[in-house]
């Protein structure tokens, strides 16, 4: 074959534009050898090594459709004009072996290779619609709350209030009372409760309820009709065994028909807190508690049942129910959209649009709808097993569900993340610093953790994922398949512990996860297990 070739020494004087040729061609035989670029057109073939003494090296035209044809090419040391006709070699390149093919297929795959910025930058991307409503329903939730309810005592303790109630003989007598504080700035834990907050008392039938309900059945099986200054009421025997009381007889003594009790009753059923505490005292008494007086009935094992019904009754429906039975099951739903207080909603709510907006971005409203209900419920379903007598309100839960869809994104998709280490570093810092939040009264510790594992296997099942090879595709496959039958298991089991076992004893350290007790009284407001008055009972 009869080839021209230049040499590669400096261009003579007269410039020759095919000089410019030949440098661009050395480039892209270069890039070729180098698996970077691919060969376009007839360009060049790359020259084969040859003798120093045969002279300079050059380039020569190849046919553009065999790639396994060399040609060799030389000038004389000693010719002053570039443009020279050479000699030409030509050979045969032997066959490939398949190891070289294997390498050249693998470089031709790497070329095309997508790099991580690609990859991400081709997911789609949604509107943030579901952050700004849930953001915007929060605000007209609380605001709403405070209008109706207004606001409690700003301090960490319950206050102390003093003043004079009358008994049954009509005398001033001292009380002291104490009123529930919530230094977050918002509604008191009683009506929080009226507004749906998490309250297990109202949400099933609480075996401590009916126990009470016997033990005063038993107790006032004794009781008698006690007269004073013409009132009368029920009471025990010993609190009626003074110089200016008198019993007149037993529970059908005690009305207003009977002679000695021409006064009225002054002794009736008060329903106290929202403990569910109900004690037989008098009318000024029990307002001074803030308790309910109920005037129909005079016995609490009669009233108890309309104690509870006072309790959970919702300030915006009138419905409730009509036995012992409560099933306000729903409130796991309310509470994720109530706020305690100014300083928790301004803070759930950064949280909250700083990670929904990200997660909402990637994934949609449905999806991202689904873990964060799938996460609030869980976690406050948690808390309702493990404290039940607490009051939880507020997102938390669910934010700890989308930290959890987080660590998975970050875990599954580790090798597209720039920096990854750093970024499960920071995710972690924020799990800890809100775990440390949830010691204070109010925050739900429970609801965290619970909502955290629930959101975790439900972003396996929702979240899209970025498969990086047959192998990883099918590792992401099984996960689902392992986090779907867990989450139905798991919630099955919780709502059967909740509603059937009812064993919140098993871990008597665990309150201490919730509220840490900085002072004797300091969770008193959070737990309504120990909001009881210390003497209601002034008769």
């Amino acid at each position: 074959m009869a080839s021209t070739a230049r040499g590669l020494s400096d261009p003579p004087p007269n410039y020759d534009p095919r000089w410019s040729t030949r440098a661009r061609t050395l480039a892209s035989s270069l890039g070729r050898w180098l698996g970077v670029e691919d060969r376009e057109g007839g360009g060049w073939e790359e020259v084969g090594t040859m003798p120093r003494s045969s002279g300079y090296y050059g380039l020569v035209d190849a046919p553009s459709d065999s790639e396994d044809h060399v040609s060799y090419g030389t000038i004389s040391p000693s010719s002053d004009n570039p443009s020279e006709a050479v000699t030409a070699v030509s050979t045969s390149r032997p066959a490939e072996s398949r190891t070289q093919r294997t390498i050249r297929y693998v470089r031709k795959k790497w070329n095309k290779r997508k790099t991580r910025q690609e990859i991400v930058n081709s997911l789609p991307t949604f509107r943030p619609w579901f952050t700004v409503l849930v953001a915007l329903v929060n605000i007209a939730l609380f605001v709403a709350v405070c209008v109706t309810d207004g606001i409690a005592s700003v301090r960490f303790t319950p206050k102390q209030e003093y003043g004079f109630v009358k008994d049954l003989e009509g005398r001033d007598v001292p009380a002291i009372r104490e009123k529930q504080a919530n230094f977050f700035i918002g509604p008191s834990a009683t009506d929080l409760v009226h507004h749906g907050a998490k309250y297990a008392t109202c949400m099933r039938k609480d075996s401590r309820l009916e126990y009470e309900l016997k033990r005063l059945e038993n107790q006032e099986r004794l009781f008698k009709c006690c007269q004073a200054s013409g009132y009368c009421g029920m009471m025990s025997i010993e609190s009626c065994d003074e110089p200016s009381r008198a019993i007149v007889g037993g529970l059908s003594a005690c009305t207003q028909s009977n002679s000695t009790c021409q006064a009225g009753v002054a002794i009736r059923p008060c329903c106290i807190g929202s403990s569910g505490q109900c004690v037989l005292t008098t009318s000024s008494n029990c307002t001074f508690h803030s308790g309910k007086w109920h005037s129909d009935k005079l016995l609490c094992s009669e009233a108890l049942v309309a104690c509870l019904q006072d309790i959970c009754e919702l300030t915006w429906s009138s419905s409730t129910f009509s036995s012992s039975q409560p099933d306000q099951w729903y409130r796991l739903l309310l509470a994720i959209f109530i706020h305690n207080g100014v300083i928790q909603l301004v803070i759930l709510l950064i949280m909250q649009l700083y990670f929904c907006y990200k997660i909402e971005r990637k994934i949609g409203w449905l999806r991202i709808f689904l873990i964060f209900i799938i996460s609030g419920v869980g976690g406050y379903l948690t808390s309702a097993i493990f404290d039940p007598d607490s009051v939880g309100v507020g997102p938390a839960g669910a934010l700890y569900g989308l930290l959890g869809v987080q660590l998975v994104e970050l875990l599954q998709s580790w090798r597209l993340v720039n920096n990854p280490y750093l970024e499960l570093i920071k995710l972690l810092i924020n799990i800890v610093v809100l775990l440390a939040l949830g010691l204070l009264p109010y925050i739900d510790n429970f609801a965290n953790i619970g909502g955290f594992i629930f959101g975790i296997l439900s972003s396996f099942i929702l979240v899209p994922f970025i498969s990086l090879g047959k192998w990883d595709r099918l590792t992401k496959l099984c996960l689902i398949s392992i986090a779907l039958p867990t989450l139905v298991i798991l919630l099955f089991v919780c709502f059967v512990i909740f509603y059937n076992v009812q064993d919140s004893d098993f871990c008597s350290w665990c309150k201490y996860l919730n509220c840490v007790p900085v002072t004797d009284d300091f969770c008193d407001g959070f737990d309504l297990s120990s909001f009881y008055q210390q003497s209601p009972n002034n008769s």
